[in-house]
């Protein structure tokens, strides 16, 4: 068992689409996309968490039924998870991964989630996990 350090960029967010970022093992290319909720003000299920390092750990979820990432200590917040989804608008403060930034029915979202969330999966495995979630607005990303 082993240490993993992912790196959350987030490159836009905005209040009507959401935030989107990319995923990627440190000194690695992102391996996958994310989308969030808009930042406001780190309100309980309406943003996203505020930018800093956590700990992820894989937890049972009562809301989903199954061991999902939790991400950790996060402030004034509790049952943050990455899970599939493709848009913001079906996360509740989660962290949601896809294989590619993609529009669904005129909305921005990601597509391929469960491929995405699986390859997380992978990498997680039995190992200590890290993320830390930096902002980067206005950068171009290429995944």
């Amino acid at each position: 068992m082993g240490t993993i350090e992912l790196i959350l960029k987030r490159v836009h967010s905005d209040t009507v689409s959401g935030t989107f970022g990319t995923l990627a093992l440190k000194n690695k290319p992102p391996f996958c996309v994310t989308v969030e909720k808009p930042w406001l003000n780190n309100h309980p299920n309406a943003s996203c968490i505020p930018d800093g390092r956590y700990q992820v750990k894989l937890t049972p979820s009562a809301h989903f039924d199954r061991v999902l990432p939790e991400v950790i200590d996060v402030p004034d917040r509790t049952g943050i998870r990455i899970h599939t989804a493709n848009l913001q608008t079906e996360l509740l403060g989660c962290i949601a991964t896809g294989e590619s930034f993609t529009d669904i029915n005129g909305q921005p979202g990601v597509g391929m989630s469960r491929e995405a969330f699986s390859e997380l999966m992978q990498l997680i495995g039995n190992n200590d996990c890290w993320i830390t979630i930096e902002n980067h607005y206005g950068e171009v990303v290429v995944a």
